[in-house]
């Protein structure tokens, strides 16, 4: 007997980095706990290729049946609606089969299905948010409001977003600021109670520093560095929201008062994407790019001594919950990142990582005075268990387990 039949619905994929990171783990734990899953994504054409046959081993045997369209990009609106109207149509077909216990819809595009069942059908609906979508397009410049289509859009999932919250049974924040905004702001009417915050988390089995006790002289005589290199690291794409300039001129600021000190960029962005940005402050030469596997990712990041993220600021970004951030820690990697959803409430309790408010050079300058200080590894190790009562998958998959109880009335 299972616990219930979910049909869960990404318009990310499964063999997106995503997907690897914050889709399939849960997914995977929550099957170990009697959930049968229905899965419906859109893959990108290229990841598809590398990291079909790895999504398959992952769900093999297991009660999680995957069902993809590939992702369509062009023409802009229309090739969105388009995947829009599929995966209505895949969900509807799939109800017909299987009467779903449950919905859970990913962001807001899946969100549009998922209220949709939820007035047709009658079956629970999740709306797990990850952070303000339409705000997101906006503040990336992916949507310009001075364009009366974009304009539009904007208006409509502004709209949706309301109904989304209002029908919902249970909604998901990263964050606790967002929640907040939700309920002062955006929807005061609001039953705060059925929002729940689950931050982005990671494994903390797989990222165990224990397993790489020391660095790996192969991996450093693979990318050209000398074993006494320090080593600022980076991890996942760079993207629309990542300040490239804002990292290199703090790896300069580094870099002077630590002459042996390098840039590591574990990403699937393209070297092309990088070095012009390097090149514009004369350090391309202690600038080292890879891209690494999910499997590969632990090893790969031993070799780093202090991990570094800046987002760009805005409305949007207090609902974001990075997910290096929780695989760095779970490594014992302090971090150096700027104030952005709960990240500085959190960092407050780390020791030896740095949350700024602004990237001024006398803040980079005083920063990087501290991490070279930095040689108490108690403390540092300290990081790991505190990020662990914040950021451990075990902890999240608990936490939407007992979601999915409490909706699907199946012991």
């Amino acid at each position: 007997m299972t616990n219930g039949h979910i049909l869960y619905v990404s318009y990310d994929g499964l063999t997106d980095p995503l997907g690897q990171s914050q889709i399939l783990p849960y997914i995977l734990g929550l099957e170990k706990k009697g959930y049968v899953f229905d899965i419906i994504s859109f893959e990108k054409k290229h990841l598809f290729q590398i990291n079909r046959e790895l999504v398959n081993q992952m769900i093999a045997n297991r009660n999680i049946y995957w069902h993809y369209y590939f992702y369509t990009k062009k023409p802009p609106v229309i090739s969105t609606l388009y995947d829009i109207y599929r995966m209505k149509h895949l969900a509807r077909k799939l109800q017909k089969e299987k009467s779903f216990h449950l919905f859970h819809a990913r962001s807001y595009i899946s969100a549009l299905t998922g209220l949709n069942f939820k007035k047709k059908y009658g079956i629970p609906f999740i709306f797990d948010m990850r952070g303000f979508w339409a705000d997101e397009r906006v503040d990336g410049d992916l949507w310009n409001l001075k364009n009366p289509l974009y304009k539009w859009i904007y208006s409509f999932f502004k709209k949706k977003e309301q109904q989304f919250l209002q029908y919902a049974d249970v909604v998901i924040s990263l964050t606790h600021v967002a929640k907040k905004e939700i309920v002062s702001t955006i929807m005061p009417s609001i039953d705060a109670t059925k929002i729940y915050i689950i931050p982005c988390a990671t494994d903390f089995n797989k990222f165990n520093p224990d397993a790489e006790p020391s660095k790996n002289k192969k991996l450093l005589l693979e990318l050209n560095l000398p074993e006494d290199a320090f080593i600022l690291g980076y991890l996942g794409s760079i993207g629309t929201w990542y300040l490239l300039e804002e990292m290199m001129r703090f790896f300069v600021t580094l870099k002077r008062q630590c002459a042996h000190a390098y840039f590591l960029f574990l990403t699937p962005t393209p070297p092309n994407e990088i070095f012009p940005t390097a090149q514009q402050f004369n350090i391309e030469k202690w600038i080292r790019i890879k891209y690494v596997t999910s499997m590969e990712t632990p090893a790969y990041l031993k070799l780093i001594d202090f991990g570094i993220f800046f987002i760009k600021p805005s409305y949007s970004k207090m609902s974001s919950s990075p997910t290096k951030m929780a695989e760095f820690l779970a490594m014992n990697i302090p971090v150096v990142c700027n104030a952005i959803g709960d990240l500085k409430q959190q960092v407050e309790k780390l020791p030896h990582c740095y949350c700024l408010n602004d990237f001024n050079e006398s803040t980079f300058d005083d920063v990087c005075k501290k991490i070279m200080a930095t040689n108490d590894e108690e403390q540092v190790t300290k990081n790991r268990l505190l990020a662990k009562e914040i950021y451990d998958l075990d902890k999240a998959v608990e936490q939407y387990a007992a979601i999915y109880k409490s909706l699907t009335c199946h012991e």
